[in-house]
């Protein structure tokens, strides 16, 4: 359960708090912005040992909890942050580090995938955020640092640093850091 510590991190540290992790921190899973992360990370835990019936009842918890789908295929690096964890589908191929998915997203296919094929949905890179009622679908990249605006639809790959928005997706300017 490295990534939930991580996950846990990432909150306390977007909430202000640059403290070390302590034990009473662990409470903050009962937050809603964590709690379906943690019910992620548990049913990804059952998923990797095989205990699928036990991985199914976590991801149903979810679901029913907090309308999020999760792929367990779609491996979820440390740090993600759900502000407004409400209707989220992630079937990506991965999604790196510190990402911040908003309400509404749907991260997935272009076209009805039911096996589940990596090759045919998106990479998201590292410290991104992806904002509400976003859609990124099709094998599209989006590179590391990326700030995707509100209601846009990505079809193509993104690169790295940049603002992006609007139907089809279309750069808007450069990130600063």
């Amino acid at each position: 359960m490295a990534k939930l510590k991580m996950d846990i991190l990432r909150y306390k540290l977007l909430c202000g708090d640059e403290t070390n992790l302590k034990y009473r921190d662990y409470l903050k899973i009962f937050s809603p912005r964590l709690f379906c992360v943690f019910l992620y990370r548990t049913s990804s835990f059952f998923y990797q040992k095989r205990m699928k019936l036990l991985s199914k009842f976590f991801s149903l918890i979810n679901f029913y909890y907090s309308k999020l789908k999760f792929h367990l295929y779609a491996p979820l690096v440390e740090g993600l942050f759900l502000p407004h964890p409400i209707s989220i589908v992630i079937g990506a191929n991965s999604i790196g580090e510190n990402c911040t998915i908003f309400q509404n997203v749907t991260i997935g296919a272009k076209t009805l995938d039911i096996v589940y094929n990596r090759n045919v949905r998106p990479l998201i890179g590292n410290n991104v955020t992806i904002s509400a009622g976003a859609v990124v679908v099709g094998p599209v990249a989006i590179n590391d640092n990326v700030f995707l605006g509100a209601n846009c639809v990505v079809v193509n790959s993104i690169e790295s640093g940049v603002i992006v928005g609007g139907v089809p997706a279309k750069i808007l300017g450069k990130l600063t850091l």
